[in-house]
């Protein structure tokens, strides 16, 4: 592409990068519950995965694309399942069958079969946690944890930690089934946004080693990134062990999508006899059908008095271009537009509308947003708008200083929400990490640094020390989002907080926390807690469980529960002293590099 090409030297320079991989107003249900009928109270969790609601989590707790990542210095099998009467399938299943035909059963030689001792995508060469993480661990407890986490969060940062501990190769702690842990892995990923890699995951598993809980998440991971040929190798032993109507409905698209369409045509009239999708799920099923090989059916979908929207719906309208109602996807959260500027079938402009989300959660990196825009400006039937940021982000890495720092103020302003604003800031990171230290405005030094950042480059941030003025955004996110050791005296948080226009001086009670958190800050921290209130000592259950994980040196637990402390759907939300404790608790299991950009993120985003 023309915008990659021209700047693919300029935007490799510098790169952090390692892993692969867009709040929650969650949807009615990622897994269609009666289809076209109105949704059902939600299930509890471990029955079908929901995220309509999401409930604090238990006593003791209240608990992507590639990404960046910060600088930084340079398993044991899963119990066997148990066998249960819950996995065989029953004569009602049976009877389901089209014909009452068993599935083609193929033999993997067992060189090949992979186990369930260890799952997952990344090592640790490759960016990912260490194989023991879990290990003799509480699994049960560390279930309830990621059942009840509100995703996504509203920590960029702490998204980004969280995905690589779950696509880690990791083993099973005890008292977990080693499928079932992975169904509740890609869960979470699936609720964060991470639609790709949530589906990575499940295919990690042999079919013969599903149980019936990761078909339940299997479905909607599928669905999310509009891959309806994926879940065919599973459709046929789904529908019979699950008695899951998505898993029914799905054997009638894999019957068409391999030629089939007289046993199709057959198998979806007894579908729409027993109920199996109804209103527009079953015209969604039945145009799935039709762009089968030997399709020929002209389904029309009718929106209008459509108020709810699942990820059956979302799978099939994308695999089948169908678009539905901007007002669906409104309605959805923010991890169903993750889903969305992950899917390449998606049309560029509505790929970019949904990439503002998605880069501020944590979802798309900074080269993955550049790679979108520079997609943009060479597509045809990208619009005006969309034309007009790829042109500023084209100046921002070409022009002078004075021409540079133009285009990039211009997509800072650009966008009317904080989401959207510091997306931009994740867009132009690498813009603004060629540019060395020069007298320019505070603010624009304030804005320079954060956008550095959001990507993880504390050293070229490091580097504007030098021009920044104590007591500046700019300056705080220095102090504790990179290396230096300088410590920060009460002097120097009193200077801040005289610069400091966030609500109720958030800003300074997060420098405050951060600092602590950090053991860079010199003074008593109990009254500069007291004076700048942020509550840095206040015990919860949540507190005491981070505090109690790193007295076990509980690693995963730390993420866990780290993630646990930085959900909502605004950064008013989270208090300081949770700030505090997650710094704290992440620098004491050696994430130093994690800690440090969840603490310059706080002060950025407060």
């Amino acid at each position: 592409m023309k915008y990659s090409h021209k700047y693919s030297l300029l935007i490799a320079a510098g790169t952090l990068f390692a892993l692969p991989a867009a709040s929650q107003d969650a949807p009615e249900s990622l897994l269609p519950p009666g289809f076209g009928e109105p949704a059902p109270p939600p299930p509890p969790p471990p029955e079908t995965p929901d995220t309509s609601t999401v409930t604090p989590p238990p006593a003791p707790p209240p608990a992507s694309s590639p990404s960046d990542t910060p600088a930084r210095p340079a398993a044991a099998p899963s119990q066997p399942r148990a066998s249960s009467s819950n996995n065989a399938p029953s004569s009602s299943d049976q009877a389901a069958a089209v014909e009452d035909d068993e599935p083609v059963r193929y033999i993997v030689p067992a060189a090949t079969r992979r186990s369930l001792g260890v799952v997952g995508v990344i090592n640790e060469t490759q960016g990912g946690f260490e194989q023991s993480v879990f290990k003799d661990r509480d699994g049960e407890y560390l279930t309830r944890l990621m059942k009840s986490l509100k995703a996504p969060f509203i920590s960029r940062w702490g998204t980004i930690m969280t995905r690589r501990l779950l696509m880690s190769k990791t083993a099973a702690p005890n008292s977990v089934d080693g499928a079932d842990w992975v169904a509740e892995r890609s869960w979470l990923l699936l609720r964060m946004g991470e639609s790709v890699n949530a589906r990575s995951l499940v295919q990690q598993v042999d079919a013969r080693q599903y149980s019936n809980r990761l078909y339940k998440v299997a479905m909607p991971a599928f669905l999310a990134n509009g891959d309806l040929a994926g879940f065919c190798p599973l459709a046929d032993t789904a529908a019979r062990r699950t008695d899951d109507n998505s898993w029914k409905m799905s054997r009638v698209i894999c019957l068409s999508l391999s030629g089939e369409q007289s046993r199709a045509t057959s198998l979806l009239n007894q579908g729409r006899r027993g109920q199996w999708a109804t209103g527009v799920d079953y015209l969604l099923a039945e145009k799935a059908i039709g762009a089968g090989t030997n399709g020929r059916r002209a389904v029309k979908i009718e929106w209008e008095g459509v108020n709810g929207f699942n990820a059956w719906r979302h799978g099939l309208s994308i695999a089948t271009g169908v678009k539905p109602p901007e007002r669906l996807y409104n309605i959805s959260g923010r991890h169903v537009r993750s889903w969305l500027v992950l899917a390449p079938m998606i049309s560029v402009n509505d790929r970019v509308l949904s990439s503002y989300a998605a880069a501020a959660t944590g979802t798309l990196s900074n080269m993955a947003m550049v790679d979108l825009f520079a997609s943009a400006d060479e597509d045809e039937d990208a619009n005006a708008q969309t034309k007009e940021l790829a042109d500023f982000l084209n100046r921002a890495y070409t022009a002078d200083l004075e021409g540079r720092m133009a285009a990039m103020n211009s997509l800072w302003n650009s966008r009317d929400n904080e989401l959207s604003r510091y997306s931009m800031r994740v867009l132009t990171a690498r813009a603004a990490a060629q540019l060395m230290p020069s007298d320019l405005a505070s603010e624009e030094v304030d804005a320079l640094v954060s956008s550095m950042m959001t990507a993880g480059l504390d050293i070229q941030a490091k580097k504007w020390l030098t021009v920044a003025d104590t007591g500046t955004s700019a300056w705080a996110q220095i102090m504790v989002g990179t290396d230096n050791n300088d410590a920060i005296t009460a002097s120097d948080i009193d200077d801040f907080y005289g610069q400091d226009s966030s609500n109720n001086a958030l800003k300074t009670s997060m420098l405050v926390a951060s600092a602590a958190g950090l053991d860079r800050l010199e003074g008593d921290e109990q009254i500069l807690s007291e004076q700048y209130g942020s509550a840095l000592f206040k015990e919860t259950s949540w507190s005491k469980s981070i505090n109690n994980a790193v007295n076990r040196n509980d690693k995963g637990a730390v993420i866990l529960l780290s993630a646990a402390g930085l959900q909502g759907d605004s950064w008013s939300k989270v208090p300081a002293f949770h700030i505090y404790n997650i710094v704290r608790a992440l620098n004491a299991v050696g994430l130093n590099a994690e800690a440090r950009m969840i603490a310059a993120e706080a002060i950025d985003r407060a």
